[in-house]
């Protein structure tokens, strides 16, 4: 697909309106639906093909709309009478139609394998033991086989086979990260290529260059590294766009220099060892096991090299092909001496965030965090895929401690209700879990007393340093 094309009879569907004031988005229903429509599309089509950008039409009614689309955000012309102007429409398909696929938005470091290429890659996947990540690459029918480029030291391009994303994000706008099981053309073995776009910040440095500091320092149960960097074409050509997104640089140029929206760079890494996910464990000791090595891994990061993982979660720790633990994605860690005022907003996966990042919104990051969000990990993955006494499965209303959220002032989003309840509470749904294995469920709960006495300190530490000389607060029965 190169260019989609939304049809609606009536212009009350419009996703968008033309006000003075800048405001695009109309927030009705019909106007939602619409957009939420185009949201999904374009996700779809940047999340399945290998693409710098998008364009698509809109026409509601009489009222007509381009959209460009990149991982920035979005572009939107005004609306435009298909009555009076239905000339500007046949002009631009007329254009489009005569664009090459780099000015259509196709990555020019992304081309159709050859028939030798793809069965180089046939056959070394048919070569590995572990059968889901042998289906993970897809049909090639349905998924093309394509030959991505990612440079190396100096001037040297690497060249490797894809197929279908071990894992994407459906997501038009942030990093959208998607996994490939890759063919290196060079070596002829199998390994891990990420694609994603990475923030592009003052201080936010590139994945590869953390994992040199960490090997440098000698973290252990980390995936062993070949390279990584930011995707340009090895061959330049006048259609070439850019790596970074548009939308953002348009964002500042037309409206103000103070917009929120984030630039990004297009990025990729390889790793040489592939990894299952954490959920292939293959019992509750061999959970407890992974999960300890990516333990050992966080607080040596912080203890060896000063640093923060700060994005602990259910995809980023992973077992190795020695069935030992690894945590992956150091993308977004950060130095734990870094100047405040740097560090910039609150990171990580929503679900697994500590219950203080997500109620204290704008609180630095500590290493506690981490270790919180390791825990919240081992609780979503054995209420899922370990065996308790519950008939329910989950046997606990996830979405409310996982999920939940509400907005504030300012575009700020607070949470952690939900897991702070949990700790509180010993009359909670997930008190009544217990888990069939006796060494593993003692485990669950001892944690669960270690976070919830440590939450409540701070709470009582913080409420104490807020009172008055002779003021004491009153002491929570259920930490006693």
């Amino acid at each position: 697909m190169e260019l989609f094309v939304e049809l609606k009879h009536d212009t009350q569907c419009d996703p968008f309106r033309d006000l003075a004031n800048g405001e695009m988005e109309w927030d009705s229903i019909n106007g939602d639906n619409t957009r939420g429509q185009c949201l999904l599309y374009a996700a779809n089509q940047l999340a399945y093909q290998h693409r710098i950008f998008a364009f698509s039409l809109v026409i509601c009614g009489k009222k007509a709309r381009f959209i460009r689309w990149d991982r920035e955000g979005v572009v939107v012309s005004a609306g435009i009478d298909c009555l009076e102007r239905h000339d500007l429409i046949i002009e631009f398909l007329q254009r489009f139609n005569q664009l090459t696929g780099e000015q259509r938005g196709l990555d020019p470091t992304a081309v159709i394998a050859t028939p030798e290429e793809v069965e180089m890659f046939e056959s070394a996947v048919a070569k590995i033991k572990i059968e889901s990540l042998k289906r993970s690459i897809g049909d090639q029918k349905i998924y093309p086989r394509f030959r991505l480029e990612v440079h190396g030291t100096g001037d040297s391009v690497s060249y490797y086979i894809v197929g279908k994303a071990l894992d994407y994000n459906l997501g038009v706008v942030g990093r959208c990260t998607r996994g490939y099981l890759g063919f290196d053309l060079s070596t002829k073995e199998c390994v891990f290529l990420k694609d994603m776009w990475r923030p592009d910040i003052p201080g936010i440095e590139p994945e590869h260059f953390w994992y040199e500091k960490l090997t440098e320092a000698r973290v252990p149960h980390l995936v062993m590294l070949k390279h990584g960097s930011d995707v340009v074409p090895s061959t330049l050509s006048p259609d070439y766009y850019g790596m970074r997104g548009l939308t953002c640089r348009l964002a500042r140029l037309f409206r103000s220099r103070d917009s929120p929206l984030q630039g990004r760079v297009h990025y990729r890494l390889v790793q040489v060892e592939i990894c299952r996910p954490l959920s292939e464990f293959t019992n509750s000791s061999h959970l407890v096991s992974v999960m300890l090595d990516s333990l050992k891994a966080c607080t040596s990061a912080f203890s060896d090299a000063s640093l923060f993982h700060r994005d602990i979660s259910l995809g980023n720790i992973m077992i190795g092909l020695d069935n030992k633990g690894r945590l992956n994605d150091w993308d977004l860690c950060w130095g734990v001496n870094v100047d405040e005022s740097l560090e910039g907003p609150r990171t990580g996966t929503w679900q697994f965030m500590s219950t203080r990042l997500l109620t204290n919104p704008g609180s630095r990051h500590t290493i506690t965090d981490d270790l919180e969000s390791h825990y919240f990990v081992l609780m979503w993955t054995a209420l899922h895929w370990v065996e308790h006494d519950q008939p329910d499965d989950p046997p606990i209303d996830m979405e409310h401690i996982f999920d939940q959220q509400r907005p504030l002032p300012g575009g700020i989003i607070k949470g952690g209700t939900g897991k702070a309840e949990m700790y509180d509470s010993r009359d909670s749904e997930l008190y009544e879990v217990e888990f069939v294995c006796k060494p593993f469920n003692k485990l669950f709960w001892d944690l669960w007393t270690l976070f919830a006495r440590y939450l409540a300190h701070r709470r009582r530490h913080t409420r104490e340093r807020d009172l008055g000389p002779g003021e004491h607060p009153k002491q929570d029965s259920n930490y006693d």
